[in-house]
């Protein structure tokens, strides 16, 4: 076997301490995750009760850009344009006021033949 090829062989890598760098860096990651969904999950009552709430814009909807942000247009045959075709995130509203708008993607029409086929 060359140098080169000892060098970068698998047994090499893979030894026991980086194992154990690896496996103590999941544990942390995991432990985080449990803390950050904890904060998540006791902060949902605190902000209800300030009048925060959280709002879905349902699929085959027309696009209220008040409430609506468009990420991606999709080529659509079926929808006319401007129809909520995917909600990729929600929208907070507290007392009235727009906090975050939703995140959609939203219906093109297709063109044919130079035409608009849903127009």
């Amino acid at each position: 076997m060359k140098t080169r090829d000892k060098q970068y062989s698998s047994s090499w890598f893979w030894t026991d301490k980086r194992i154990n760098l690896l496996q103590a860096k999941l544990e942390s990651f995991q432990v985080e995750a449990e803390v950050k969904k904890k904060m998540y999950l006791d902060a949902i009552p605190v902000l209800q009760s300030m009048g925060v709430e959280k709002f879905t814009p349902k699929v085959g909807e027309q696009l209220d850009t008040e409430k609506c942000s468009v990420i991606h247009l999709v080529p659509d045959l079926k929808n006319s344009s401007g129809m909520i075709v995917q909600v990729l995130e929600e929208g907070y509203i507290c007392n009235g006021r727009i906090l975050r708008r939703a995140k959609v993607g939203v219906s093109r029409a297709v063109e044919t033949r130079g035409r608009s086929k849903n127009a």
